[in-house]
């Protein structure tokens, strides 16, 4: 440490940090004299803004746990929150290299390495959203479960007729999905499982293979697209002549086919919700002749 240059109030050092002989860092140091101590002796403080990054901020998911360096940042941290994001007032970080990272349940742990600059900071440091982060195997897991158990009830319901009420006992369909999606179903019973026309009789699905990946909410939520490709037998009803009682003949048809459903699921408050699946609508291909 070398001192370049002071006055009675204030005093510069550089100081330079070697290894061996090369010189790997270089920084100036001042110092300050405060009121003396006990009246009688120099109080001399060093003047940290030069090295302190002043005044950061972070808005990440509403649900994260955020460590700065390990260190957990507390909920008084908080200045904003709202149901999917919150603010993080952090306050003063040194000058140099950090580590930042979160987690949320049910995705892997977020991590950001970070160099802090000197100086009074005007933008955040980050904002950090979930479409940031990897869903963990358990969620995937337990989405392609989700999905197959729902396409399966879907179907099922529907050959027997019953009620819509029926599907949401059993499924996590998003509270503002669930009419449009009632209508979705109703629609389906009427086109495709009408017994007094051409309609499916039974669907037996063989195989079911599920992908996802993130996609666009249209609410602002996180959201993940689950494609779900499958095979299946049918049975089917043809009814000729529907309307004359007289006339009316039916004859029983079975097929195999395959096709894909796409199923989204939105994050809201730490779960994962159906918004909305391409199963409400008939994708299943049954013979009609």
């Amino acid at each position: 440490m070398v001192k370049s240059k002071g006055d009675e109030k204030t005093q510069d050092y550089e100081l330079k940090f070697l290894a061996g002989t090369r010189e790997v860092y270089k920084t100036k140091l001042t110092l300050y004299k405060d009121q003396p101590l006990y009246f009688i002796y120099d109080n001399w403080k060093i003047d940290k803004s030069a090295f302190l990054s002043e005044a950061n901020k972070l808005t990440v998911p509403a649900k994260a746990k955020v460590y700065i360096d390990g260190s957990l940042l507390t909920e008084k941290k908080v200045s904003e929150k709202t149901n999917i994001s919150k603010t993080y007032e952090i306050g003063d970080l040194y000058e140099g290299s950090h580590e930042l990272s979160m987690t949320v349940d049910g995705f892997d742990e977020y991590r950001k390495k970070f160099d802090a600059i000197s100086g009074k900071n005007e933008k955040e440091l980050f904002n950090i959203t979930l479409s940031m982060f990897s869903i963990s195997s358990a969620t995937k897991s337990q989405l392609k479960k989700t999905t197959k158990n729902l396409i399966e009830s879907i179907y099922e319901n529907a050959l027997n007729l019953a009620d819509f009420s029926e599907i949401e006992k059993d499924n996590p369909i998003k509270e503002s999905s669930k009419e449009r999606l009632e209508t979705i179903y109703n629609t389906l019973l009427t086109n495709d499982f009408n017994p007094e026309k051409t309609h499916l009789a039974d669907v037996r699905f063989t195989t079911m293979k599920s992908e996802l990946s993130p996609t666009l909410a249209d609410d602002s939520q996180y959201a993940i697209k689950v494609k779900t490709s499958t095979t299946y037998d049918t049975g089917s009803v043809v009814v000729n002549n529907p309307e004359s009682f007289e006339e009316q003949t039916m004859t029983s048809r079975s097929n195999s086919s395959q096709t894909d459903f796409e199923t989204i699921y939105h994050y809201v408050d730490g779960k994962w919700y159906i918004y909305s699946s391409s199963a409400f609508e008939n994708s299943i291909y049954y013979l009609k002749y």
